[in-house]
């Protein structure tokens, strides 16, 4: 029987060093390539969630208790695209799609 071996993703922020109220929660990241990954996210009561996740190169999805953030790469590709090439966001977004089920079909990935 074949198991993939699941590898727990962590972000810890090194250079803040808080005793208040430090905790992981699981965010789904999409990358730039469009793929989705789940990281635990070290999160304190002294910070606000968008901000670090900001300190990770992440933009959050909403202000408080995200659950999905997108690398800051990307959203600049999103923005030059629209800016440069009037590429609509759902246009942007089905690109995406297409990118990622490219690479899950000729890489093998099942996830």
């Amino acid at each position: 029987m074949y198991l993939p071996l699941k590898i727990a993703r962590r972000l810890t922020c090194s250079d803040h060093q808080c005793t208040n109220g430090v905790h992981f929660r699981p965010i789904m990241i999409v990358d730039l390539r469009g793929l989705q990954r789940e990281v635990h996210v070290q999160f304190c009561d002294c910070e606000a969630d968008f901000l670090r996740l900001l300190r990770f190169n992440l933009w959050s999805a909403t202000p408080t208790k995200p659950e999905l953030a997108f690398s800051l790469n990307l959203m600049y590709v999103l923005h030059t695209l629209n800016l440069e090439c009037q590429v609509a966001v759902k246009d942007f977004c089905n690109a995406l799609q297409t990118m990622a089920d490219d690479v899950i079909l000729f890489s093998g990935e099942n996830s």
